[in-house]
């Protein structure tokens, strides 16, 4: 909290985040590549390493000044995972109206840390399967409501499959162990 009050500080910020970082309760996986971390509510591969301005961080980790939140309308109910609800990503909206109400993004400050307990069923291949399909979804949706909001996670997928899946099958090739193929596999 002392880390995100400082980053107010430092920024005149209408909202700052931080950086989630696993807690392993049963492993970590490791045919799960880094990048897709995002998938289990950690801070990923690719997310910046510095403070800086993004459009959003998650929301187990992300504040607003009140008069903004207030102004913004706060979350809508359609996006984001409530009871039966499977949409993901309202953070990612509500942060995407900052920007375009204020002109403004998200003060990303890493070293304001949340520890994110993952339990052992976000582990396993079935369950990331269908939040990886309720992430795309959700983000087709974001993109029907603000057209011009998608160019991270065209960059992101492009960086997935011309850096890290090239990289993960390299460490293969070079180590001889299975689980960066595995990586690399779960990556395409």
């Amino acid at each position: 909290i002392e880390e995100l009050v400082a980053a107010y500080a430092r920024h005149d910020a209408d909202a700052v985040g931080g950086r989630m970082a696993p807690r392993w309760i049963a492993g970590q996986p490791q045919f799960l590549p880094e990048e897709f971390y995002f998938l289990i509510g950690v801070t990923h591969r690719g997310f910046p390493t510095t403070e800086q301005e993004v459009r959003n961080t998650f929301s187990s980790n992300l504040s607003f000044r009140r008069d903004v939140f207030l102004e913004l309308g706060g979350f809508r109910e359609h996006m984001g995972k409530r009871g039966s609800n499977d949409l993901q990503g309202g953070e990612t909206e509500l942060c995407v109206r900052l920007r375009e109400t204020t002109d403004s993004g998200v003060i990303y400050t890493p070293e304001a840390v949340v520890a994110h307990k993952v339990f052992d069923h976000r582990t396993k291949l079935g369950w990331l399967m269908r939040r990886a399909f309720w992430q795309g979804y959700s983000k087709r949706i974001l993109n029907q409501l603000y057209p011009d909001s998608q160019e991270e996670e065209r960059s992101f997928v492009w960086g997935v499959l011309t850096r890290a899946v090239p990289g993960y099958i390299m460490e293969a090739v070079r180590d001889g162990r299975p689980a960066p193929m595995l990586r690399a596999v779960a990556g395409v």
